[in-house]
């Protein structure tokens, strides 16, 4: 896990519940009531260019995730760490409960 109050993550971790959708860009305010993923906000180039990364394409770098019901900013601070450091970030939010065992695994530091 990662030190702070992410947790470095598979896809495979964040396949259970609601369907992900777009949350914020990095710097913007994220509204979900579930598991916010950040991570990197293009597929290509870098700090960023081109078309969004959907939410599969995150998980080819890696992602930090946390469990948040209401508002907060999408910025490597909410998540305690930067898992893409020079590159443009984005969050996205699969909506829902976690299962207590996954819970854990997201839980703040």
């Amino acid at each position: 896990m990662a030190s702070g109050g992410g947790s470095r993550l598979t896809h495979a971790l964040l396949t259970a519940g609601g369907t992900p959708t777009f949350c914020a860009n990095e710097n913007e305010q994220c509204r979900c009531d579930g598991t916010a993923v950040y991570g990197r906000r293009h597929a290509g180039g870098k700090p960023g260019s081109g078309a969004r990364a959907t939410y599969e394409q995150m998980f080819a770098h890696p992602t930090v995730a946390k469990v948040m019901a209401g508002s907060l900013p999408c910025t490597p601070a909410t998540f305690g760490s930067d898992p893409v450091r020079g590159y443009y970030g984005q969050c996205y939010c699969r909506a829902g409960k976690v299962r207590t065992g996954m819970a854990r695994l997201f839980k703040s530091t």
